[in-house]
């Protein structure tokens, strides 16, 4: 999904002051490559668009990979390093085979295919306790669209207030960013909540990515701590998930929360060259390939 024109549209739009956008297109008859590429203004790097909101990124190429190598060089034309972060898929492949790569960190997952609903709940019996008496104590389990601008920026305004490092929203930019995506129709967006009489005890803002159902901010009243409201709502939204034939991903970064629920584990990688890597990798030889079928 980080991939798609409404998230890149929103985060060229919002961070415009921050990243200047660089957006390069080569096409011909034997393909096309497209990169929304961005050069950040303090760190005078390339990057590719969504500053700190993107989890997931790769170039995204069709037909033959000659088209991509043309997009390398007009990058190290420009003379910045370039860096990508949070790359998904094996980086011993194309398109990033000819660069420097490494491992970043894992993004652990359910995987719906392998895993049923009934079978889920019977290995997570002790989450499914915690569930009936959170439920007890008065919180209700709902579900609410993206559209609802209002509780996207609750959310938001109650994560920007927690006290913990490297706090992403924190910065009102990403806040605003956030809002305009999640009641955009492309987005697919789906916010679970724990709710009593004016009170958010809990909150997961989610993103339909095809057959996956995507995690991607998690919020809990600590007030409710005991309770691990946002442990037992990951727990719900899975089971839900799972009922509706869809895998869940709990995005990037381990933690013990997310991997006692996961069935795997997606290495993501970083990309960092030069310009004078990026051009070497432009000139390198490209295997013969099959041609195109008609």
């Amino acid at each position: 999904m980080f991939q798609g024109y409404a998230w890149n549209f929103e985060a060229l739009s919002t961070f415009r002051e921050r990243e200047s956008p660089r957006v390069v297109l080569v096409e011909d008859d034997s393909g096309v490559a497209l990169l929304p590429c961005v050069i950040g203004r303090k760190c005078q790097m390339v990057h590719f668009a969504g500053e700190g909101m993107f989890d997931y990124r790769t170039a995204l190429v069709r037909g033959d990979e000659s088209v991509l190598h043309r997009a390398w060089e007009i990058i190290a034309d420009w003379g910045l390093p370039f860096e990508i972060k949070a790359l998904l898929g094996e980086p011993q492949r194309e398109p990033w085979q000819s660069l420097p790569t490494k491992l970043f960190v894992n993004a652990p997952m359910i995987d719906a295919t392998g895993t049923s609903h009934d079978e889920f709940l019977r290995a997570h019996s002790r989450l499914g306790r915690h569930s009936r008496r959170i439920r007890k104590q008065g919180a209700e389990l709902l579900r609410h669209s993206g559209t609802n601008r209002a509780l996207v920026n609750l959310i938001y305004d109650l994560k920007a207030k927690q006290d913990v490092a490297g706090n992403l929203f924190s910065d009102p930019l990403r806040r605003e960013m956030m809002a305009s995506i999640a009641g955009q129709s492309e987005a697919q967006c789906d916010i679970f909540t724990y709710e009593t009489p004016g009170n958010l005890v809990a909150a997961l803002l989610t993103f339909r990515d095809r057959s996956v159902r995507r995690c991607y901010t998690t919020y809990f009243d600590r007030a409710w701590a005991t309770y691990s409201p946002g442990q037992v709502l990951l727990f719900d939204v899975v089971a839900e998930s799972l009922k509706e034939g869809l895998s869940c991903d709990f995005m990037t970064g381990e933690y013990p929360y997310k991997n006692r629920l996961a069935t795997q584990m997606v290495p993501l990688y970083t990309m960092r060259a030069s310009s004078e890597e990026l051009r070497g990798a432009a000139h390198q030889e490209l295997p013969a390939r099959e041609p195109l079928a008609a």
